[in-house]
């Protein structure tokens, strides 16, 4: 047993392997009493997901069973197979960096729809502001936490201890575009655009040395291309307080699977990209890194 624990601390790879078991393991086992009492499947409607994600009980139960999952599957391998320190996968709570991402990738989304509409792809127009904005806000919180700690806290950090921070940003980020391959309307173009995107959170995670900073801009990422300018994200259907009419062919607007589906998009995050590697500062006021 000491010989397996020992491997599994050394290997990295075998360590990955271990860590997804763990979390497979951690997400049927919350994700089960979501499932068997959520209210939607006594009356009837059985597998239908399109009608159980219509439902907000559902939908935050579903997150927050999923961010539970990561956390505690992150924990065991962190701290009782590999016996670190939790806080080695830089979770702190970081305000400064966490809103500097989160402007940042409002900056992006902001862009991509500014260019859309000069260029004549598409034309946004006010729809209405719903309650459920509030909602959807604190929502994209928990996911962005939850696919953060993954990737970036557990996956990109394991990878950095054998490889460069470049290869191992660039595997984390394959990995986190192939999280993604069974969303609804997926599209080569939003696997490419994701898997870039993932290697700028990457990229501003090895700068700012905080998870707070990806945090921020993966939950602006999703918040603000859905609940916000009213496109689908990442195949799943958001309603906005904007409406996106679409006047060109997929590739250009996105389609339904969301702005990261088109091909606009890619060289607006190469350049963030090169601005946060170049140019990016952390936060230095250390009263607001507080670990969690």
């Amino acid at each position: 047993m000491e010989g397996v624990k020992e491997m599994q601390i050394q290997n990295n790879w075998l360590r990955l392997l271990v860590y997804f078991l763990f979390w497979i393991f951690c997400s049927v086992l919350l994700y089960m009493p979501v499932l068997i009492f959520s209210p939607n499947l006594p009356s009837g409607l059985g597998t239908d997901l399109s009608l159980l994600r219509s439902n907000l009980v559902y939908l935050g139960a579903t997150q927050i069973a999923a961010v539970l999952s990561v956390f505690f599957s992150t924990y065991l391998m962190v701290s009782k197979i590999e016996n670190r320190r939790f806080t080695d996968i830089k979770l702190t709570l970081d305000i400064t960096n966490l809103l500097k991402g989160f402007l940042l990738s409002t900056l992006i989304i902001l862009t991509f729809c500014l260019i859309m509409q000069i260029i004549g792809a598409a034309y946004f127009s006010y729809s209405a502001i719903s309650p459920k904005i509030i909602f959807s806000f604190f929502l994209f919180s928990i996911v962005a936490i939850g696919e953060e700690i993954m990737v970036r806290g557990y996956i990109l950090n394991n990878l950095r201890e054998k490889l460069s921070d470049y290869h191992a940003i660039f595997i984390s980020s394959l990995i986190f575009g192939c999280m993604h391959l069974f969303n609804d309307s997926f599209t080569l173009i939003g696997f490419f655009n994701i898997t870039l995107s993932g290697f700028l959170l990457g990229t501003l995670f090895i700068k700012s040395n905080t998870l707070s900073a990806p945090i921020g801009l993966h939950w602006a990422w999703n918040f603000i291309q859905g609940p916000i300018a009213g496109f689908n994200v990442s195949g799943h259907k958001e309603a906005g307080i904007l409406t996106v009419e679409k006047l060109a062919p997929d590739f250009i607007t996105g389609g339904d699977f969301g702005a990261e589906g088109s091909i606009l998009l890619t060289p607006i995050i190469c350049i963030a990209i090169y601005v946060v590697w170049k140019y990016y500062r952390p936060s230095t006021i250390s009263l607001s890194n507080q670990k969690l």
